[in-house]
């Protein structure tokens, strides 16, 4: 059973609306951990815009080994990846007005699961805008992080 997983849905309408208006692609998006959905289930927030900032602090993780954030878009939300040796921790968090408090239990998964689990929905999710023929900025940038990504993969 993985311990991480991340759940993404557009709608083609959608798209094609935001596009046209020039906007970022929004829709579904939410990570399962342990089968149990953060921030919450159908979170609405940007997630191809999202998806590549994970992948590059995935890229500065692997690189550094420094704790990265994660963070939602819309919302107080963010998840912090700290990397320990083939592992990676986990930290769920939210910001309120006392601060930064912990919202669900810290996972650590390997490093492997994690990484495999931001390139593969990367790609499912520009191959749905590919079908869409989607284009724009933001799809381009998370297609350039996403060959960063891969390409750290196959020399690592």
């Amino acid at each position: 059973m993985k311990k991480f997983a991340i759940h993404i849905e557009i709608d083609r309408a959608r798209v094609e609306e935001r596009i046209a208006e020039e906007e970022n692609i929004d829709g579904i998006i939410y990570i399962l951990v342990e089968k149990s959905p953060f921030p919450a289930d159908r979170w609405f927030d940007y997630p191809v815009t999202i998806l590549g900032w994970w992948l590059e602090g995935y890229l500065k993780l692997s690189k550094d080994e420094v704790a990265v954030d994660n963070d939602f878009m819309d919302g107080p939300f963010k998840f912090i990846s700290t990397k320990d040796q083939d592992k990676v921790r986990l930290t769920f968090r939210q910001r309120t007005h006392q601060g930064e408090v912990e919202v669900r239990p810290a996972i650590v998964t390997a490093m492997t699961e994690y990484q495999d689990e931001l390139i593969q929905t990367a790609k499912s999710l520009l191959d749905i805008l590919n079908g869409y023929s989607a284009s724009g900025a933001d799809i381009d940038s998370l297609r350039n992080v996403l060959n960063k990504v891969q390409a750290v993969d196959q020399l690592g």
